[in-house]
C-alpha cells in the first residue's frame, strides 16, 4: 500500500507539473477551463499563464514532496507539506483568476 500510496502522489504530481508548465512556458492556456480564462485580454495572457502555470506546478510539486516525506518517514508528516502547498497555490490561484478574469466563481 505504501508504494501504491507513492506512486499515485508521484503520477498526480508529475501530471500537475505537466499542466503547470504547459501553462507557464508554452502560454498553453487552452488546457484551463473555458470559463476561467474567458475574459483574459490578448495583453494579460502572458502575466496570466505565468502566474496560473507557476501556482500549478507548486501543486504538483507539493503533492509530490507529501507522497515521499510520508513514504520515507512512515508517518503523516507529508501532508503538512502537501496541505500547505495546496493552500498556498489556491490562494495564488485564486488571486490570478480575481485580477485577470474579474471573478473567481
Amino acid at each position: 500500500m505504501r508504494w501504491f500510496s507513492l506512486a499515485l502522489f508521484l503520477l498526480v504530481g508529475v501530471a500537475m507539473e505537466w499542466v503547470g508548465w504547459l501553462v507557464w512556458k508554452k502560454q498553453k492556456i487552452s488546457v484551463l477551463h473555458e470559463y476561467h480564462r474567458r475574459h483574459v485580454s490578448p495583453e494579460d495572457v502572458p502575466a496570466y499563464s505565468r502566474a496560473m502555470g507557476k501556482a500549478l506546478f507548486l501543486l504538483g510539486g507539493g503533492l509530490q514532496a507529501a507522497g515521499l516525506i510520508n513514504f520515507l518517514t512512515r508517518s503523516g508528516w507529508g501532508w503538512i507539506c502537501g496541505v500547505g502547498c495546496f493552500i498556498w497555490s489556491v490562494g495564488w490561484m485564486w488571486k490570478t483568476q480575481k485580477k485577470y478574469n474579474g471573478s473567481v466563481l
